[in-house]
């Protein structure tokens, strides 16, 4: 199934980030909110629910920025990558399996984290190449 990925500004220019133990590489993961595309729905409205459920904030000035092929090798998966920008704070909305922490990091932060899955690589060589 196809995913989409959101990296999120709030008022004050810094990211939201997701905090969550992935149980296939056996520890916590800090990366991007993201979440696959439930049947009829448009990436985009997927990269808009996600950051409500995960993060607690509902985003405005969606901006498309790219889809690829997560592992092509062994997948036809595709991820679709998004930025938006806080427009409230509500409230997570997880999943019952779900235990997300929200964590919070400056622009420069983001820009130097060393990020451990693809899609969070991926969307911080894209903003540190728009610099």
């Amino acid at each position: 199934m196809d995913a989409s990925a959101i990296l999120v500004f709030d008022d004050n220019g810094d990211i939201l980030l997701t905090k969550q133990y992935r149980h296939p590489v056996g520890k916590d993961i800090i990366e991007i909110a993201a979440g696959l595309i439930d049947e009829g729905e448009e990436p985009i409205e997927a990269a808009i629910r996600e950051a409500e459920e995960e993060l607690g904030y509902t985003v405005k000035d969606v901006e498309y920025v790219c889809e690829y092929y997560a592992m092509p090798g062994v997948s036809n998966h595709k991820l679709y990558l998004y930025i938006g920008y806080t427009d409230k704070k509500t409230e997570q909305n997880l999943d019952e399996t779900e235990h997300v922490e929200v964590v919070k990091f400056s622009k420069e932060e983001f820009l130097n984290y060393s990020f451990t899955d693809s899609k969070t690589l991926m969307i911080q060589n894209i903003v540190r190449n728009r610099i």
